[in-house]
């Protein structure tokens, strides 16, 4: 009894270790990314490029124009150099980060700086929004620096006369560290040349369901929430043969049930080991006759790519934006309407008060229909597991049930913690996410009772053609 305690212990355990490390973005390379990492100080951000500027002009003997003349030079020369090209790609699939960065964010605030009409150090309070911006901690379950996102609009926006050189290079800092942190995920393009194989599973599914959800936004009033509900619908229905052949396993291995127990009552009293291999082999016989495999077994995991496709293009969407300069020219996010009921399905909880309570409300209803389709799913297996095991004696059946008792205990406690992690992921994610897993659930829903009612006619085909 305490083995199967330690056991259970075990195993809840290493599940909230996967939930942690698969909810951890904040993970990575210690290599410094930027001249500020390098620099290893104790100053904060702000700090640092007040100080950076203000001691890298000489000042004696100067007009105010030729100080910022000369500030502007040296903020150039910042903003070339802040950047660690090798450590912030050191994977591969991060140099889209270096990208974006070398051939627009620095284009855009170079031409920003030139613009500057002042250079006064940046505002280093305790209550500054760009101390707040800088000093903020991503942790494993953080959201967006909301400071820094609107600290960084109001620079990029203002073309007036007021705009002050070290706020400019305060912000393209903010900007890197939110670039180079996983808050921002790689704009969807479709890769030509010799790209075009390195990149084959988003070329032939993440693009093109992307490309979809967008297309029927547009053609539907521009409304991002339709797009998503119809694409993910249409994408789930191209799945469902392979979901039928699933459901087609399932029956058989109904139809088969009564033929092993035979089997295993033969041999219940002989446990010789030539015994053993005549029952393996009488069983692997019955496995032929109903033509299930490893294949078979298998069936379920080929939907996995495509509902992955489906996850990463909604995932993405949110930060497919043109940016002049580099092969992301699609301005999808910028294209359609992303609000829905009073929540803006790419933001995350840090949009506001209304947004908070509207995802909170969200991940109750996707923890609850994700629940709701599991316990449906636990009650027809039950059910189906009842009728297959009625004509076996009822001490078999007791045991039976016994060891069948312990493994779903484990399943469901694996399925409680999935369910978590569901939510933890709605929380912590841009809203839109949040709604796709819960037309997900529904689905699922739909499609079990469809297939409830017509289990039965299909239990008869199965059994005229064995």
């Amino acid at each position: 009894m305490k083995t199967k305690k330690y056991k259970q212990l075990f195993f809840v355990t290493m599940l909230f270790l996967l939930l942690f490390i698969t909810s951890c973005s904040c993970t990575g390379n210690a290599a410094p990314k930027t001249s500020f990492d390098a620099d290893d100080t104790d100053l904060n951000l702000i700090d640092w490029i007040n100080k950076e500027i203000e001691e890298g002009v000489a000042t004696d003997d100067k007009t105010e124009q030729q100080i910022l003349d000369d500030k502007k030079v040296f903020a150039k020369e910042l903003v070339n150099n802040y950047i660690k090209d090798e450590a912030i790609a050191s994977r591969k699939k991060n140099q889209y980060q270096v990208d974006i960065i070398r051939n627009h964010d620095i284009p855009l605030y170079l031409d920003l700086i030139d613009k500057a009409t002042k250079a006064v150090p940046t505002d280093n309070s305790t209550e500054s929004r760009w101390v707040k911006a800088a000093t903020y901690v991503r942790n494993c379950t953080g959201a967006s620096n909301a400071d820094s996102a609107g600290l960084i609009k109001s620079i990029e926006e203002n073309q007036g006369s007021d705009l002050n050189l070290n706020d400019v290079v305060c912000a393209f800092a903010l900007k890197v560290s939110d670039r180079i942190s996983t808050v921002e995920a790689e704009p969807i393009v479709f890769y030509t040349g010799k790209a075009f194989w390195s990149h084959l599973f988003n070329n032939l599914l993440v693009f093109p369901i992307a490309w979809l959800m967008v297309q029927i936004s547009n053609l539907l009033g521009g409304f991002y929430i339709i797009g998503l509900l119809i694409t993910t619908i249409l994408v789930r229905t191209i799945a469902w043969p392979i979901y039928a052949k699933t459901n087609d396993m399932t029956l058989k291995m109904q139809l088969m049930q009564p033929e092993l127990n035979k089997i295993q009552e033969k041999y219940a009293t002989r446990q010789d080991a030539q015994s053993k291999q005549m029952m393996q082999m009488e069983m692997a016989q019955i496995y032929r006759k109903y033509k299930l495999g490893l294949g078979g077994c298998l069936m379920p995991f080929v939907q996995f790519p495509i509902f992955m496709a489906i996850y990463r293009a909604v995932s993405r969407i949110p930060y497919t934006i043109a940016y002049e300069g580099t092969i992301y020219n699609n301005n999808w996010a910028n294209e359609i309407n992303p609000h829905f009921l009073g929540i803006n399905l790419f933001e995350d909880r840090t949009a506001g008060t209304g947004q908070l309570i509207g995802i909170i409300i969200l991940m109750i209803i996707v923890v609850g229909t994700q629940f709701l389709s599991q316990w449906l799913s636990q009650l027809r297996q039950k059910k189906n597991q009842q009728a297959s095991q009625a004509d076996i004696p009822a001490y078999r059946r007791q045991s039976y049930e016994q060891t069948r008792g312990g493994a779903q205990s484990s399943m469901k406690i694996m399925l409680y913690t999935m369910m978590l992690m569901m939510g933890l992921f709605v929380f912590t994610s841009k809203a839109g996410l949040g709604i796709y897993w819960c037309i997900g659930n529904l689905y699922s829903m739909g499609q079990m009772a469809l297939n409830s009612k017509t289990s039965s006619k299909r239990m008869e085909k199965l059994k005229k053609k064995l």
